[in-house]
């Protein structure tokens, strides 16, 4: 198979060598043409076979979408303080009033604000099959529109922004919103896929962390059922966190939507909490704690910011506690993917 060019979009057009420089190759530069940018590293490619015939049609992502991307990125780091931050961010606001059930700034999101390359009509086709008969799929075919959503934001915070932009992104929030509550309704169906059991039924978890903070917890009917659960609950603190900051930001809420908004996002963040305990137990191996952590450290950060130390300090007392041992050579952060952040910020060539 032939080596795949990193050249620029620009020296692959026009079958030149390209030097390869970031953020522009010199090739363009002498040239005096504006550098496109790169496309990234990897990509995916899948044959789509039929019954028809025995040579498969291709589907590929439109790699257009990566050009300029590093102008963009960079521009935008001077315009906003909101890309490719931490889970949650809280700019300096003034004093809430004691009444106000949440901060002013508040944001949830996830590490990489920016649209997936399988946020596309033509890879979401791929999955639709399965999406109908395996609700894993489906909740991921909602959830994979997120990081679009946020990206979105990120860009919606340039002062020249107009009213007409902000009340499409949050009408199209609203609209994945939607989506993932149906999806809620059609997984439980036949009622929630769990029971509720004093934490102390987890086995080994109390020696873990012995504060009855959360308790009674969720015991799932099957290590399925507690993956959808967390990703869902998740993904809605992520999106409905970002959905309740544009409204206060460009909207007039009453005190009784502040306390509906408030609910709504406290039961996520109270939810994930009381799922861990379930995947902390040693049959569930290492994985199940791997797949919890990061839900966990969304409900921490949330918790956080809403001044509630004693939840937040139990998300993290779990998560250090719940470590797979000897996996780590020195003590570990709570911010487990901070320097992954940094390598890959404004990055074009990571997706």
């Amino acid at each position: 198979m032939p080596k795949r060019s990193a050249g620029c979009f620009e020296c692959r057009k026009r079958k030149v060598r390209c030097d390869e420089t970031k953020p522009e190759c010199n090739t363009c530069v002498r040239r005096g043409t504006k550098c496109p940018g790169y496309r990234p590293a990897q990509a995916f490619i899948l044959h789509n076979f039929d019954a028809h015939g025995e040579k498969p049609s291709l589907i590929k992502e439109d790699e257009n979408r990566y050009k300029y991307a590093s102008q963009a990125s960079s521009s935008s780091q001077n315009d906003t303080t909101f890309s490719s931050k931490a889970i949650v961010r809280r700019e300096d606001a003034q004093t809430e009033p004691e009444d106000a059930p949440l901060p002013k700034q508040l944001s949830i999101g996830y590490h990489m604000r920016k649209a997936s390359m399988l946020d596309s009509t033509e890879w979401l086709a791929v999955t639709a099959k399965a999406a109908k008969v395996d609700p894993y799929v489906a909740l991921n075919d909602i959830c994979i529109h997120i990081p679009r959503l946020l990206e979105r934001t990120d860009k919606a915070t340039r002062p020249e922004c107009p009213k007409e932009e902000i009340d499409s992104l949050i009408e199209d929030s609203q609209q994945v919103a939607s989506r993932a509550f149906e999806w809620l309704s059609t997984f439980e169906r036949h009622g929630p896929r769990y029971d509720t059991v004093d934490v102390a039924f987890m086995d080994g978890f109390l020696d873990i962390c012995a504060d009855r903070v959360f308790d009674p917890v969720f015991y799932f009917h099957y290590f399925g059922a507690g993956i959808c659960y967390l990703i869902y609950w998740m993904s809605m603190l992520i999106l409905q966190g970002n959905t309740f900051k544009l409204l206060r930001q460009h909207r007039q809420l009453d005190m009784k939507q502040l306390y509906m908004w408030d609910r709504q996002l406290s039961s996520y963040a109270d939810s994930i909490c009381r799922s861990v305990p379930y995947n902390c137990r040693p049959v569930t191996g290492y994985t199940a704690k791997f797949g919890s952590l990061t839900p966990l450290m969304v409900a921490r950060k949330y918790y956080e910011m809403k001044g509630a130390q004693t939840e937040a300090g139990w998300c993290a007392k779990v998560y250090m506690g719940a470590r797979v041992p000897e996996l780590y050579q020195a003590p570990i952060a709570l911010e487990p993917f901070e320097n992954v952040k940094k390598t890959v910020q404004g990055n074009p060539r990571y997706i």
